[in-house]
């Protein structure tokens, strides 16, 4: 049987669980999506900062793009950078570039016409709204200043909404660093990510498979309860396991996902994170030498 065609032996017309599972309606909406959205939705009127944070493979990529993609453009305008790693001024060129304004100059420079060109748009009547992704890998340089976006007319007015994404670390630093002060002071919605919960886990297989043809495929509960331990509610573990899953039961022709059938595609997918912790580690090593 073909590597490609496995999910067919399960009647299913694709891939239920593809590295790119979570786009347009296939997305599952889960109370992590839910909660979020409504803080970004309420955060964006009140023009202040939000802080959005979640463990790697949860989904708070998806939420940030449809968040963006929802916006109502006759009040807002959006942009995005991931700016990691990058010096004061590389940031300030790449907000600029984000927002269609020439990114050439010194940093005061670039401030100023950031900042001239977030408030013309306010008085036309539109706010920028200002997505700042992996925000916990930013020098303290560039977080000591983040709340200059939101500073304009001596602070009377609220011009720009603020969004910082980042992993949980990222709510460690705003809230223990004395420096970033006036940046946690402005903060007025945050979200942090648990991850599928038990519940929601059936109904998330459930929704991937019926996208995938309305396939009756049959996981057993004690195949679920193993997936619940193994992938701690995260999405992207899901996706992974359930695709081994899937191929290894086909391969041996089972109608059914059993315990037997899960156990050895999350044994597969144990066994394949332990090889690429290995290859990232002989990697470091060969670059130190």
């Amino acid at each position: 049987m073909s590597d490609t065609k496995y999910y067919e032996f399960f009647g299913l017309t694709h891939d239920p669980f593809p590295k790119n599972a979570m786009v347009g309606h296939q997305t599952y909406e889960s109370r992590d999506f839910y909660n979020a959205t409504e803080q970004l939705e309420t955060g964006a009127e009140r023009n202040g900062v939000i802080v959005i944070t979640a463990l790697p493979g949860l989904g708070k990529s998806l939420t940030i793009d449809r968040f963006l993609a929802s916006l109502d453009t006759t009040k807002h305008f959006s942009a995005y950078v991931c700016p990691a790693f990058v010096s004061p001024v590389e940031f300030y060129r790449m907000v600029a570039t984000a927002l269609g304004l020439d990114p050439t100059g010194n940093k005061q420079r670039l401030i100023m016409r950031i900042k001239a060109h977030v408030l013309s748009s306010y008085k036309r009547g539109r706010s920028l709204v200002l997505v700042i992704d992996e925000a916990q890998d930013l020098k303290m340089d560039i977080l000591k200043e983040l709340h200059i976006f939101l500073n304009y007319e001596r602070d009377s007015v609220d011009a720009c909404t603020l969004v910082l994404t980042g992993n949980p670390v990222l709510n460690e630093i705003i809230d223990t660093k004395e420096c970033l002060a006036a940046l946690k002071q402005r903060v007025t919605n945050h979200y942090d990510y648990l991850g599928l919960s038990d519940n929601e886990i059936p109904l998330y297989l459930k929704h991937k498979l019926e996208f995938a043809g309305g396939s009756n495929v049959i996981i057993e509960d004690e195949a679920i309860r193993s997936l619940r331990v193994a992938s701690r509610g995260v999405s992207r573990v899901i996706d992974h396991i359930m695709t081994d899953a899937l191929a290894y039961g086909a391969m041996k022709k089972r109608t059914t996902i059993d315990a037997e059938i899960m156990q050895f595609a999350i044994d597969n997918q144990s066994l394949v994170a332990r090889k690429r912790f290995t290859a990232k580690a002989s990697s470091k090593k060969t670059d130190a030498a």
